[in-house]
């Protein structure tokens, strides 16, 4: 069990990583990305962040509850 809610636990930080070096590159680097580009881009930040937020602090209670389960 521990070794699945860690292979959950680096998804998540993995994919947060990317999320942010691509803003970060989208922010960065504004004339290669073209102004509805850079809008789309914001909008799926706007979404994705808040929700894989939510997710890491969902995923973080559970694997509290799980772990006090085992013990």
């Amino acid at each position: 069990m521990e070794e699945r809610l860690r292979k959950v636990e680096v998804a998540l930080q993995h994919t947060e990583l990317m999320l942010r070096l691509h803003q970060k590159s989208v922010n960065n680097n504004p004339k290669e990305y073209s102004d509805s580009f850079k809008h789309g881009q914001q909008l799926i930040f706007d979404d994705v962040l808040p929700s894989l937020e939510e997710a890491k602090a969902e995923f973080k209670l559970l694997k509290e509850e799980l772990l006090c389960q085992k013990n």
